[in-house]
Formats: structure tokens, sequence, C-alpha cells
């Protein structure tokens, strides 16, 4: 008596060749999203310039690279899923 399971005949399947570009397509075009959401969000909500910073401790930090770190991980779980890239584990 074997372990092995019998094969239906079918071979394993092949490593997808876009993957790389996929994942890398889903990165650039997330934080892009991000980036002009979060740029629209200051311009007319918050209704100053891309320039603007916040306090913390001692330090002036600009508003708009932090805020786009967020949001581009928004966009980047969003893509993936639609992408089918399995960068986030499921």
């Amino acid at each position: 008596m074997t372990d092995v399971q019998p094969g239906n005949g079918t071979a394993e399947p092949t490593q997808d060749r876009t993957l790389t570009a996929r994942r890398a397509l889903v990165v650039v075009l997330s934080f892009a999203l991000g980036a002009i959401v979060v740029a629209l969000g200051i311009i007319f909500y918050l209704r100053t310039g891309l320039d603007a910073t916040f306090p913390i401790s001692s330090v002036e930090v600009p508003l708009w690279p932090i805020a786009t770190l967020p949001m581009g991980f928004f966009f980047m779980i969003w893509l993936d899923y639609f992408m089918g890239t399995k960068i986030v584990v499921d």
C-alpha cells in the first residue's frame, strides 16, 4: 500500500509569467491613486496647499506623504483582490 494519490493525468499548474509584472503594476497604481486622492482631499476638503504640515513633538511633518501611505495601502488591498496578485494573503 502506498500513500501516493492516484493522478488523473493532469499536470501541475504552470507558473504565471505575468505575476511579477502585475504585482509591480498594483504597487505603482495603488500609491499613485492614493497620492491623487489625498492631494484632492487636501486641496478641496482641507482647502490648503500640498505643502501643509502638522507638528509632531517639535518637528513639522509634511501632510501629503504621510497621508499617502495608508491610502496607498488601502488601494493596494483592493487592486490586489481584483487583479489576483496574492500580495495580501487570503
